[in-house]
């Protein structure tokens, strides 16, 4: 997969990182740095959004639209963590991330995500097609957005066992391409312990939540 910087120059992503590197987080209005390590520290798995923008409509969508099935999520064991580049609209994002949110000033899970480096969109992405469809997609589901810090570099999701293997990974490749939520439910399943994932395998997982235009990355959602 070929990436556009925002000078338009392209780079190719790197080889898989399976393990957890050494990254220094500090929570929102807290300056002091913690291991991101120490969040595996439960013995729970942990999913990290990596978001791109906090006060972006699509940013917002994928958190919103993953929250709602936090309880799934919960249940199998894992627990949610946001992760963002900068504060700005941190506070605001809280509305639709009912979860931790910590900041990454070295901007490590991103190159983490980016397989070993910062991958960004160009200007020219921000009026593509696809694009200003996800831009009408998440508007159309009653999401809205503001102005204001950095949109460019790209983010996604990482779910990460306790002992730091990465045990999925998914990499945002233009404005509004975001993890498909039934596959980061798998994902989290497969982590589940067996009764628990056989339970919800039973009652089923509803995903007509995400009607009006489920975003599901690159292909369309069969729900």
């Amino acid at each position: 997969m070929v990436f556009e910087s925002i000078l338009g120059s392209k780079a190719e992503p790197g080889p898989l990182i399976t393990r957890l590197p050494e990254i220094k987080l500090h929570a929102v209005g807290d300056a002091a740095k913690f291991d991101a390590s120490d969040l595996l520290k439960e013995g729970k798995p942990v999913l990290f959004l990596v978001i791109r923008r906090p006060r972006c409509v699509l940013c917002r969508e994928q958190a919103g639209e993953l929250a709602k099935f936090k309880a799934t999520i919960e249940r199998c064991g894992v627990r949610m963590v946001g992760v963002l580049k900068e504060e700005l609209g941190a506070d605001e994002f809280k509305a639709f991330w009912p979860a931790p949110l910590f900041v990454d000033d070295d901007k490590e899970f991103y190159k983490l995500v980016g397989r070993g480096s910062l991958h960004s969109a160009s200007t020219v992405d921000y009026i593509a097609p696809q694009t200003l469809s996800n831009l009408a997609r998440a508007k159309a589901k009653g999401y809205s957005g503001l102005t204001g810090g950095e949109g460019f570099i790209y983010g996604g999701l990482l779910i990460v066992k306790p002992d730091g293997e990465i045990s999925y990974q998914y990499a945002e490749k233009q404005w509004g391409d975001h993890a498909p939520v039934p596959e980061v439910i798998e994902a989290c399943k497969a982590l589940a312990p067996e009764d628990v994932r056989e339970a919800i395998n039973e009652e089923g997982v509803d995903f007509s939540q995400l009607s009006n235009g489920a975003y599901c990355g690159d292909t369309a959602c069969k729900l």
